[in-house]
This record gives structure tokens, C-alpha cells and sequence, in this order.
């Protein structure tokens, strides 16, 4: 019987990546109507901007210093002077519009380019081809070089809201991938299904064909503009840990999926709340939702008629191996004050949409809907139950500036790989076919191999290279090598011996070079004498390894 013991010698290296942040609260905010807020001084100052947007998220980029580049929503794009960049006109909408849905703007920068950004609108179309149905989302982006306007930053010729998609939902998400790229997470619903489309941002630039997600949902089909039927998405907001989705919808249900930073899948919806208080519904509002910096409390605004009023109110998040769930709510905020509900001023009409946003100071600001010169604050969010102190006024906007219901995008910064030597490691395999190789540091979230094979560990063959990317999700990645040499080396004892007489049994091998033995006798020869009926074994050291 032969007995080989094999050794594999693999030596750890003591090493960890610290997260990066991967968006943040830009330092000024240019929301609303013609609203702005300073945080470069640690409190929010007011200041007036050019923006004037109904009911859309607005996008704010800024350099290191905290000095704006550009602003920009749904339908146009601003320079740092508060000018109109000539080349951002949109093709559907080339003036100002009203719209009581909810639209979006998001800005990602170039990771192959530090001077270029991507700007993502959504708008509703006219019904005019190339565009879809009538009032139906469509996505679109534009590319902004701030190299051009004499530095102030234009549009790129040839890429003004060029169309990705005709028939999603108005609202977006930016969720920074594993590889230092991004996903640009688009949601539209039909009757009893749901459908996420992820577009990739990366370094190779802008994959115009999305990673799909298809799965049963939330039926949010209701009336709309002239008695037209169409579904309505609502907000979708993220874990830090860039692994959840928490969605809201008009229907008033709250509802989070997993996703996979790597491959932008969508997955295992699970309803979490009713939105609305005392479970009452209404199509004419989306609710506003917003983590805290701790992640364990959900912070849910909504409004279920200008009647109820409004009801701000606090989930504690409870995370389990299947996905996360909600407790008991309490109300943080409850009001039917006239200075709370929807005012015309010059929007055309009253609308009930509220908006969250945390700002860079660690608060969450609040609007409740359009028309108000005043944005509330929830001074200490991670902290359970009216303790957290909302102030539904603490912050007056700059004369003739008001609230549309919508709050700024977070800000991307610019993300570029940093690769962090790891350890090569060389693998000595004597006797077996294969060997498992495996990561010296488990505590990174994904593992890429060069072999093509994801996961801590992954098994090879073949004498080779082999390259293990490890990554937390920023854009440092550890980089490990593996030198394995597949020495193809066999050790064989003679067929089993039956005799009267002594006999020699000679380990048979075709290794090269010095070689050692070890008998079960403890002889170290390449051969044993056997004068005892028995099973025999023996050990053989050659090339470095056991």
C-alpha cells in the first residue's frame, strides 16, 4: 500500500485594504426652484442658483476643493457661472416643463477621462418617435468636458442625451460596482411583474446593452395624464455595503431587493412596509425614503391626501441571513399645518411628493413638497425614536427660492484602479493532479482569479501564473500571484507479494535529482527488505516538496 504524504507550502501575509467611500453628499446643493446650500463651512448657508426644476432630482458635481463644476437635472445642465452649457438642450423638452412625475439626473465621472463626466436624464416623451409612448421615461446621456467653454465645461459634440432606453420608470440609482466601475439601475414595471435594467460604466466606457433582471413584483398600474394607464417607480436607494435596494412605488408598498455589485443582477424582492399611514394608498404621491448614516433605522415620509396630511416615521432595519425586515414604525413627525402641503406658487399646481437626503454634515434633510422656502432637518438620525430630533424648519432657503419636491443626487467621486501588492507565493505540487489555491486574506468581499473563476479559493491543474484580484468594493485591489509548478511526479510501490522467502520492494518513481526516503522502519533507502508478512509504506521527498 503506498502512503505519499504531500506538502504544500503556502505562507499568509498580514494585510488589509481599508474601505474607500464611494459617493457622498456633494458639498453644495443646487435643488429646486433656484435653491442652493453651502456646507463648505460645516452648516448650511443659502445662496440663489440658475436650476429651476419641477418635481426632478437635480445632480451637483464638484472637484476636491469642494467648488462647483456643474449642476444639472432632467432636461438641461448648468456651468459653475450658472450659464446653460450651449450643447445641453433636450431634444424633447427644449424649454422649462411641468411634470407630476418625479424625474432624474445623475453625474458619474469618466473613470478613463479626469476632465470628462456622464450626465443621465430621465424625462418623459411626447409619443414622437424615436421616443416611446407618451409620458413613458426615457434615458438618456450626454458626456461633459470640462476642458471646453475656456474651462467652464460643454457638452461633447455628438453626445447630447443620446438615447439609451425608451420605457422605464423616471427615477435612477448609481451603485458603484465591485471593479471600479458603476451600475446605472433603471426600473420599469408592468401588471404583475417588474423589470431592472443595469447599465455598466467602467474604464472601456458605457455599455448600452444592460444587464436585465426580469421577476414577479409589484402591480403599480394606475391612472395617469388623460386618463392614461401607466406604472410609477418610485425612489431606489442603497446599502453602503452596495449589496441592497430598497424601492418604493406608488401603490405605497416598500419593497427591497439584493444586488450583485459584480454582475449588476437583480434579485429576491421582499416587501418590507406600507408606506402610507394607517395604510391608506394614493396614486398621486410617492413616499420619500432615506437610511441612516448607521444603516439600522429607515426614515419613510409620506402623504396619503391634503387632508391626512403628512407623516414622517422611523423603521428600525433588522438584517437577516434572507434579507433585511422592518419593526414597528414610530412616528417622528405627524402635521396637517397649511404651510406643509403642496402651494402653487409657480409650478401650476399643488403636489404632494416628499423628499430625504442626507447631507454631507451626517444629517437628513427634509422637503416636504413644492412651493416651501424651507427644508426640515432630523439632526441625529442613528438615534431610535423622536430622540433624533426632527426640526421640520430648520432651514430657510434664499429669497424667492422654494422647494420642488426633490432633494440633490449624491455625488460620485472619481473612481480609478489602485492595485496594492500582495504576495507571490510560490506552489510546489509533487504528487497530485491538482491543487487548491487559496486567497492569504478572506475578509475582501469579492475575488477575481486570472483563471477566470471567482471565490477565496479556486483549483488548477497546470504549471503557470495565477493572479488574484481581491477587492472591498473601492477601486484599491490587493493582487496576489501564485507561481504553482505541477512537478507530474508519481510514487509507486511493487503489486501486492506473496512469497515464502525475503524479498526487496523498491520504490518506484520517475522523479529526478536528490531524493530522500522514509520507510515505515525508518530506513532511508530507495528500497526495503521484507522478511515479515505485512503492508508497507514509504515516504519520498523530491523537488522541494513532500
Amino acid at each position: 500500500m503506498d502512503r505519499i504524504r504531500i506538502l504544500i507550502c503556502i505562507f499568509a501575509l498580514a494585510a488589509c485594504l481599508p474601505a474607500r467611500g464611494q459617493y457622498q453628499s456633494p458639498p453644495r446643493w443646487s435643488f429646486g426652484h433656484h435653491a442652493g446650500l453651502d456646507f463648505t463651512s460645516g452648516n448650511p448657508v443659502p445662496f440663489p442658483t440658475a436650476i429651476n426644476t419641477h418635481s426632478a432630482v437635480s445632480s451637483t458635481q464638484c472637484d476636491d476643493q469642494g467648488n462647483v463644476l456643474f449642476y444639472a437635472n432632467s432636461y438641461r445642465i448648468w456651468d459653475a457661472q450658472g450659464s446653460e452649457m450651449p450643447g445641453s438642450i433636450n431634444p424633447v423638452w427644449n424649454t422649462s416643463y411641468i411634470s407630476s412625475w418625479n424625474l432624474h439626473a445623475m453625474i458619474i465621472p469618466d473613470p478613463a477621462d479626469s476632465n470628462r463626466y456622464f450626465v443621465f436624464q430621465t424625462f418623459p416623451s411626447k409619443g414622437n418617435p424615436p421616443y416611446g409612448p407618451y409620458f413613458m421615461g426615457q434615458l438618456t446621456y450626454s458626456i461633459v468636458d470640462m476642458t471646453l467653454n475656456n474651462g467652464l465645461g460643454d457638452v461633447v459634440s455628438g453626445f447630447n442625451h443620446v438615447l439609451l432606453d425608451i420605457n422605464i420608470g423616471h427615477m435612477l440609482a448609481v451603485i458603484p460596482g465591485n471593479h471600479c466601475n458603476y451600475w446605472v439601475v433603471t426600473q420599469f414595471l408592468v401588471t404583475g411583474s417588474s423589470r431592472f435594467k443595469c447599465y455598466e460604466v467602467s474604464a472601456a466606457g458605457l455599455n448600452p446593452v444592460p444587464v436585465v433582471s426580469d421577476f414577479a413584483g409589484v402591480n403599480t398600474q394606475l391612472p395617469g395624464h388623460s386618463g392614461i394607464i401607466f406604472p410609477r417607480a418610485g425612489e431606489m436607494i442603497y446599502s453602503y455595503s452596495r449589496n441592497k435596494i430598497i424601492a418604493t412605488y406608488e401603490s405605497a408598498d416598500l419593497v427591497s431587493y439584493d444586488i450583485n455589485p459584480s454582475s449588476g443582477v437583480v434579485s429576491n424582492p421582499v416587501s418590507l412596509a406600507w408606506a402610507y399611514p394607517q395604510g391608506q394608498t394614493n396614486s398621486a404621491t410617492l413616499p420619500a425614503i432615506c437610511l441612516s448614516p448607521d444603516e439600522k433605522l429607515l426614515y419613510v415620509s409620506g402623504s396619503a391626501s391634503t387632508t391626512n396630511g403628512y407623516e414622517l416615521r422611523q423603521f428600525p432595519v433588522i438584517d437577516n441571513a434572507g434579507g433585511i425586515t422592518l419593526g414597528q414604525p414610530q412616528v417622528i413627525f405627524s402635521t396637517s399645518g397649511p404651510q406643509f402641503l403642496g402651494v402653487q406658487q409657480s409650478t401650476g399646481f399643488a403636489w404632494l411628493d416628499p423628499a430625504m437626503q442626507k447631507g454631507p454634515d451626517g444629517k437628513i434633510y427634509h422637503a416636504f413638497t413644492m412651493g416651501q422656502p424651507f427644508l426640515g432637518v432630523i439632526n441625529q438620525p442613528d438615534i431610535p425614536g423622536t430622540a433624533c430630533d426632527f426640526d421640520p424648519q430648520a432651514v430657510q432657503l434664499s429669497p424667492g427660492s422654494f422647494t420642488t419636491s426633490a432633494l440633490p443626487a449624491p455625488m460620485f467621486t472619481r473612481r480609478k484602479t489602485e492595485y496594492v501588492a500582495g504576495q507571490t507565493i510560490d506552489t510546489t505540487v509533487c504528487f497530485l493532479p491538482s491543487v487548491t489555491l487559496h486567497a492569504p486574506d478572506t475578509s475582501f468581499q469579492y475575488y477575481a482569479w486570472s483563471n477566470g473563476q471567482d471565490g477565496p479559493e479556486t483549483e488548477v491543474s497546470i504549471s503557470g501564473t495565477y493572479v488574484l484580484n481581491s477587492g472591498d468594493g473601492s477601486c484599491r485591489i490587493r493582487q496576489d500571484s501564485f507561481l504553482v509548478t505541477m512537478t507530474n511526479h508519481f510514487l509507486t510501490l511493487d503489486n501486492d507479494i506473496t512469497t515464502c522467502d525475503p524479498v526487496t520492494i523498491y520504490a518506484n518513481t520517475n522523479a529526478t535529482g536528490p531524493l530522500s526516503y522514509l520507510w515505515q522502519d525508518n530506513s532511508t533507502g530507495p528500497s526495503m527488505m521484507v522478511q515479515e508478512p505485512g503492508t508497507y509504506w514509504v515516504e519520498m521527498q523530491a523537488a522541494g516538496c513532500v
